[in-house]
């Protein structure tokens, strides 16, 4: 497995925002792309969990970044 250059998927993400269709390949890429996402600063729970938030629409998201620099950012 190769792992998708940030650009590619930068592009892919921004092309899937604008035209729905684009969906797919966006998905497709990111099975082999690394993303980062935050975890709570002080967890001691056994298992891996990611932080969370509540969409307007009711959905949870979990946020993710293209790169560990975009991630310390925000």
């Amino acid at each position: 497995m190769t792992k998708v250059s940030t650009a590619e998927l930068e592009r892919r993400l921004e092309r899937a925002r604008t035209h729905r269709e684009e969906e797919p390949a966006l998905f497709r890429c990111l099975l082999d792309a690394w993303v980062y996402a935050h975890v709570p600063l002080s967890d001691d729970h056994p298992r891996v969990r990611l932080v969370q938030f509540r969409h307007p629409d009711g959905f949870y998201a979990v946020p993710f970044f293209t790169s560990e620099a975009k991630s310390r950012f925000a």
